[in-house]
C-alpha cells in the first residue's frame, strides 16, 4: 500500500513524476478550462491526495486548459449544439431548452444568490462542483464534499445580463444540471 501524493496545482509532467516516485501510475488525463489554475497544471485528481491505495494504482488527472475563451457575440443560434436547461424566473422549475434574449454588450455588475440542492439519490456524500458563466467567462464557485440533500447557498458577482450555471458530481465532465437565467436590469 502507498499514500497518494497531492499533485493539484503542479505542472502535469511534474505530477506524473510525483506519481511514479510514489509507486503509482498515471491514469486517464482529461482537460478542462479553469480561470484559476494555469494552463498545463493539474486541476484535480482521483483518487484524492492522502488516500492509501495499492501500489501501481492509476491516478486520473484533470489538467487546465487555462481560462475559457470569451465567445464572440452570436447572431441567432447557429453552431450552438450544447443543450441548455433554462430555469423559469417565476417558478424555479426547469423547462425545455431556451436561450434568453440578452444584450451581449451589457457588462453591468449584478449579484445573484445561487442555491443548489444536492440530489437525494442514495449516492451519499460526494464531490460537488458548481461553476457559472457570465460575459467574462467561466467562474468556479464551489468544489467541496457534500451529503445528499444538502443545500449550497452562495452569492456571486455576475457581469452582464445572463448567468449560466452548471453543477457536476465527482470528476464527471458532463454536468448533472445546467441552466441559464436572464438577470434583471437592476443591481442586487
Amino acid at each position: 500500500m502507498v499514500w497518494v501524493p497531492s499533485v493539484t496545482k503542479t505542472i502535469a509532467q511534474e505530477a506524473e513524476q510525483k506519481l511514479k516516485t510514489a509507486g503509482l501510475v498515471l491514469g486517464q488525463v482529461d482537460r478542462q478550462n479553469d480561470d484559476h489554475i494555469p494552463f498545463g497544471s493539474v486541476v484535480s485528481q482521483n483518487p484524492r491526495a492522502g488516500k492509501r491505495v495499492n501500489r501501481d494504482t492509476a491516478v486520473s488527472l484533470v489538467v487546465s486548459d487555462g481560462p475559457k475563451p470569451i465567445p464572440e457575440p452570436a447572431t441567432g443560434n447557429s453552431g450552438n449544439t450544447s443543450p441548455e436547461i433554462s430555469q423559469s424566473p417565476d417558478t424555479g422549475t426547469t423547462g425545455p431548452p431556451v436561450e434568453p434574449s440578452v444584450d451581449t454588450t451589457d457588462e453591468t455588475l449584478r449579484r445573484y444568490d445561487l442555491k443548489v440542492k444536492v440530489n437525494a439519490d442514495g449516492r451519499g456524500r460526494r464531490r460537488v462542483r458548481v461553476e457559472y458563466d457570465d460575459v467574462h467567462g467561466t467562474h468556479p464557485v464551489v468544489d467541496e464534499e457534500d451529503d445528499e440533500g444538502e443545500v449550497i447557498l452562495q452569492r456571486v458577482e455576475v457581469f452582464g445580463p445572463k448567468i449560466t450555471i452548471r453543477v457536476y458530481y465527482g470528476d464527471d465532465v458532463a454536468p448533472v444540471l445546467e441552466y441559464s437565467k436572464k438577470l434583471s436590469s437592476r443591481r442586487r
